[in-house]
C-alpha cells in the first residue's frame, strides 16, 4: 500500500513540476512575434535603402509567419474567449497590410509601401494595446506560475 502511495505522490509531484516548467517557458507565440518584429524592421531598413526586393521578401515573411502548435493555439483561444474574434480581426488587418507592403514593394511604389507600413504598425499597436498586458499577466507573471502549483 505504501508503495502505491509513494508512486502516486511521485506522479503527482512530476505532473506539477512539468506543468510549472511548461508555464514558465516562453510560448511559441513569443518567438513568432519576435520574428515578425525583425521582419518589420527589415522592411523599414529596406525602405531607407530603396531595396524594394528586400522589403517585399521581408513583408512576405510577415504574411506567412509560422503558426504556434495546435496545443498552444488551444490555450490562446481559451484565454481570449469571446475576444478571439477581435484578435483574429486585428491579425487579419496586419496580414492584409503586410501583403500590401509586399505587392507595393514588388511594384516599386515607395509611397504605397510606406502607407502600408503605417497601417501595419497601427494594427500591431492596436492589438498590443488591447491584449498584450492581459496576455503577459496570464502566461508570464511569476505569481500566476506559483499559484498553479
Amino acid at each position: 500500500m505504501s508503495i502505491k502511495l509513494s508512486t502516486a505522490a511521485c506522479l503527482a509531484a512530476t505532473s506539477i513540476a512539468l506543468a510549472t516548467s511548461a508555464a514558465a517557458q516562453p510560448m511559441e507565440l513569443r518567438a513568432v512575434m519576435q520574428d515578425m518584429s525583425k521582419n518589420l524592421q527589415a522592411v523599414v531598413d529596406a525602405i531607407s535603402r530603396e531595396d524594394w526586393n528586400r522589403a517585399a521578401e521581408s513583408a512576405a515573411r510577415i504574411v506567412s509567419h509560422p503558426q504556434p502548435s495546435d496545443a498552444e493555439k488551444a490555450r490562446i483561444i481559451t484565454f481570449f474567449g469571446p475576444d478571439m474574434g477581435r484578435f483574429k480581426a486585428l491579425d487579419s488587418k496586419s496580414s492584409d497590410a503586410a501583403a500590401q507592403i509586399e505587392r507595393s514593394a514588388r511594384a516599386a511604389r515607395p509611397q504605397e509601401v510606406i502607407d502600408s507600413v503605417a497601417r501595419l504598425q497601427t494594427s500591431c499597436l492596436e492589438c498590443h494595446q488591447t491584449f498584450r498586458e492581459r496576455f503577459i499577466n496570464q502566461f508570464y507573471q511569476p505569481d500566476r506560475i506559483t499559484r498553479r502549483q
